[in-house]
């Protein structure tokens, strides 16, 4: 009787011990990038860098050379189009532009790019 209530007591630590092991591992974003600039502040944000991708992967399907005007497949007008005094472009992100979900820290990088010059 002894032994089964020993292991018994021996099971049940280790289903909290493990428990407790694997909740340890779990993290929110919040924890990851506490803010926005936490994404931003170690890096430098340029086109080639980290905004062709994103051009790419989200708005060059409609605005590349050739199809809807302001283009985002070549550095040139992307810049020319980010610098402008209206700054659409934030706005438009900010906004989720024709469906585009894009991530809080995407937003802080893309703001940074265009408020230190949109540099290539």
């Amino acid at each position: 009787m002894k032994n089964k209530l020993f292991i018994v007591f021996i099971k049940a630590g280790i289903t909290i011990v493990m428990a407790l092991f694997l909740n340890s591992c779990y993290y929110h974003k919040e924890e990851i990038y506490p803010s926005n600039s936490s994404c931003t502040d170690s890096i430098t944000i340029t086109y080639t860098g980290q905004m062709k991708s994103f051009f790419d992967n989200n708005c060059t399907g409609c605005h590349h050379s050739g199809g809807q005007s302001p283009y985002f497949d070549n550095f040139t007008d992307a810049h020319n189009y980010a610098i402008t005094p209206s700054n659409k472009l934030n706005s438009y992100l900010l906004n989720n532009h024709q469906g585009i979900s894009t991530s809080d820290c995407q937003k802080a990088q893309m703001s940074k790019w265009i408020s230190t010059g949109a540099n290539n």
